[in-house]
Order: C-alpha cells, then sequence, then structure tokens
C-alpha cells in the first residue's frame, strides 16, 4: 500500500507538477486567507494544523515577524474633537532620532481604538486626513521605524524553533509573511497619492520604494535565516486594478524579482498574492515565476481558464471559490457550483490548489454570516473529497 504523503510532501509535489494523492484543499497558511471562525475557536496554531491536517486539509503554520520594535523611536497618539469634523480625529507621531512621522485619522465606528501602522483602514482618503509619508521629507526618519531589532526580535528567533520543530513532526510548511511593497506604499500614503506619484513625482516614488523594497527583503532574509520554508508574499495593491503592466514594471517587478531570488538561492517558496486584475499581468507573472499565484476569485473579473493556460504551466494556481458572495451569502448549490467550476478550469493537469479568494468572515462581517460560511465551507470541503 503506498505511503500517504505528508502535507508539505503533496505540495512540493503539486509545485513541480509531480503525481499526487489529491489536489490540495487549503484554507491556511500557504496563502492569504483563513476561516476566522475557526481562529477564534482554536486560537492555538498547532492545533489549528492539526485540526486540518485530521481532515486530510493542506495547511502551514505561519510564523511572521512583528512588525518593528518599540525601542527604535518614542510614540506620542491622542483624540481630539476638530470643529467641521463629524468623527472625533486621531492623531499619532513616531518621533525618531531623524525626524517625526505624524499620521492624522478621522477615527470612525469601525476604526480600531489605536492608529496602527499597518493596516487596510488607513488606505482610504475618507479615512486618512494626513497619510504617514506625503513628501520626500518624509523619508528621512522612515527608516527608523522600519529597522528590523530590538527585543521583539530576538523574542521571534526564540519562538521559531518551537513552530520548527512542530511543522518537521508533522510534515508541513512553517511559513512567513512579507508585506510587499505596493501594500506598504498603500498604507503609509493611500493609493492615489501613490499612483499620482508615479506619474507626477517619479524620482520621490523611486527612493521611495528603495526603501520599503530594502525593508522588505530584509525582513524575508530574517525569515529564511529562522528557517521559515515559504514566503507569503502580498500583492493585494499591486495588481492590475490599480498600476498598469508599464507603471509595474517601473516601480515594483525588481523588488518582487530580488525577493523571489533570494528565495529561490535559499531554496524557500513564495506565494504571491494577487486577488484581481490578474489578468494583464500573466506576461510579467511568467517571467517572475513565483511558485504559487494565489487568491484567485472567479467572480472578480479575471478569466481562470485564461490564468491556467498562460501562466499555469510554470506557476502553481492558488484559489479558485469565491469567499464573500459564495461561501459567506451563498447556497450550498452555489458552493457545489463554484468548487465544480474551479476544479474543471484549475485541476487538469496539476498544479493547482483548491482554496477560497480570501479570508472567510473576516473581522467586522456581520455575525449572522456565520452559520451560512461553517455550513458552506463542510459543503466546499464535501465537493472537494467527490472531485479530487
Amino acid at each position: 500500500m503506498p505511503r500517504t504523503l505528508t502535507s508539505k510532501e503533496r505540495i512540493l509535489a503539486t509545485l513541480s507538477r509531480q503525481k499526487v494523492d489529491h489536489t490540495p484543499l487549503c484554507f491556511e497558511g500557504l496563502l492569504h486567507c483563513s476561516l476566522s471562525y475557526i481562529n477564534r475557536r482554536i486560537p492555538d496554531p498547532f492545533e489549528r494544523a492539526r485540526f486540518y491536517l485530521q481532515q486530510e486539509i493542506d495547511t502551514a503554520v505561519s510564523w511572521s515577524l512583528p512588525v518593528y520594535s518599540a525601542e527604535n523611536f518614542t510614540v506620542r497618539e491622542w483624540e481630539e474633537t476638530v470643529p467641521g469634523e463629524r468623527y472625533p480625529v486621531r492623531t499619532k507621531e513616531y518621533i525618531t532620532a531623524a525626524g517625526t512621522l505624524r499620521q492624522v485619522v478621522r477615527k470612525t465606528p469601525d476604526y480600531p481604538e489605536t492608529i496602527r501602522l499597518i493596516s487596510d483602514h488607513n488606505v482610504p482618503p475618507t479615512r486618512s486626513i494626513r497619510y504617514l509619508v506625503e513628501r520626500k521629507e518624509d523619508l528621512r526618519p522612515l527608516p527608523h521605524i522600519l529597522r528590523s531589532s530590538g527585543k521583539e526580535f530576538d523574542a521571534y528567533f526564540e519562538s521559531v524553533r518551537q513552530a520548527k520543530r512542530f511543522c518537521e513532526e508533522e510534515g508541513v510548511f512553517l511559513s512567513g509573511v512579507s508585506f510587499g511593497v505596493g501594500d506598504v506604499l498603500a498604507w503609509f500614503s493611500g493609493v492615489q497619492n501613490i499612483l499620482f506619484a508615479a506619474v507626477d513625482r517619479p524620482s520621490f516614488l523611486d527612493e521611495y520604494v528603495s526603501v520599503i523594497a530594502d525593508w522588505c527583503l530584509a525582513r524575508t532574509r530574517m525569515m529564511i535565516e529562522a528557517g521559515v520554508e515559504l514566503i507569503v508574499r502580498r500583492g493585494w495593491y499591486e495588481t492590475a486594478s490599480l498600476w498598469s503592466p508599464s507603471l509595474y514594471r517601473r516601480f515594483l517587478y525588481e523588488p518582487l524579482k530580488k525577493e523571489i531570488e533570494m528565495c529561490r538561492q535559499a531554496g524557500v517558496k513564495l506565494t504571491y498574492v494577487m486577488n484581481a486584475g490578474i489578468a494583464p499581468m500573466c506576461g510579467i507573472l511568467r517571467e517572475l515565476k513565483p511558485d504559487i499565484l494565489s487568491n484567485l476569485d472567479p467572480e472578480l473579473g479575471d478569466d481562470l481558464s485564461r490564468i491556467k493556460a498562460e501562466v499555469g504551466g510554470e506557476v502553481t494556481l492558488c484559489g479558485g471559490v469565491n469567499n464573500f458572495r459564495v461561501l459567506e451569502q451563498g447556497s450550498e448549490e452555489d458552493v457545489e457550483k463554484a468548487v465544480v467550476f474551479a476544479m474543471e478550469r484549475l485541476a487538469p493537469g496539476g498544479g493547482f490548489i483548491l482554496a477560497p479568494g480570501d479570508t472567510v468572515m473576516t473581522p467586522g462581517t456581520d455575525p449572522k454570516w456565520e452559520p451560512v460560511a461553517e455550513r458552506n465551507v463542510k459543503k466546499m470541503i464535501e465537493v472537494w473529497r467527490r472531485l479530487r
């Protein structure tokens, strides 16, 4: 009787187009995704990995670096009422040896209690009054708050040893998240400001990209040195929905290329997250060849058959089922159709991992949908078992 593949062996075989016992299914670790209700019920990442493995669902343990060390700067944060503003205005200052960076936001009801450095909440101009980085002068203090040193990073290297032991024993990947240049630019400056700068202030954006790219590359290097085996590299804000292919080549191509090359030289795999606006980027993706292109969603305008034909020969595709309309709010029939659609278009020839397009039941989603989402995820697993 053939030996059952470990999760890691199955994924490696899928990436190299070798024969596998079945098409993998993943909800966490190999891509930017999770089942938030499972995370809440099983907060321990090791127990959660065992939960998935017991169902023959592939997974990875994500063990990412802290964002920064508070040793490298001081922070002031306050909230005030400003005439003419509907919501309280919250200000946060990062005070460094090279100057002060400031964020100012409207504290809408859905905004966290503190201003987070890394947050999609900061992106909309309706919420951010002043972005962290708006002008060339802001680039001088920026590296001081991005310095990857301090007790928080020492603690990471200590904790990752336990994660490595677990992953070796259970046969799963140890993964870590790279923020990606485009996502950081959006968080720190807003999408509109960055795209205007690409056209009107390209030299400023060149310098800005260089700072962020160096930071991202240094973080990836640290994770590799710690023993991470797969990097999930964000690209949510790097799609053709925002960047033309020519602007992508001008500002984002080289940083991603360097990150992929670093991983390849170290024998580490890289997942590139791109949820929509993929088709115009197929030529670029063929050149760069990330190991996995993840979070594909058929309901966001891309023809998955085209992506399979143009990219799937060399890049493993991951995703295929919409998280919001189908898994969170759809009927069981909707789920069955979606899984069949994904398997028929993306599984033939191998190089495919079935997964949701994004996290199911993200924070802030109306709790009334949780029973529907849980039922539909179970249906997704049932249909996958039948077709795999």
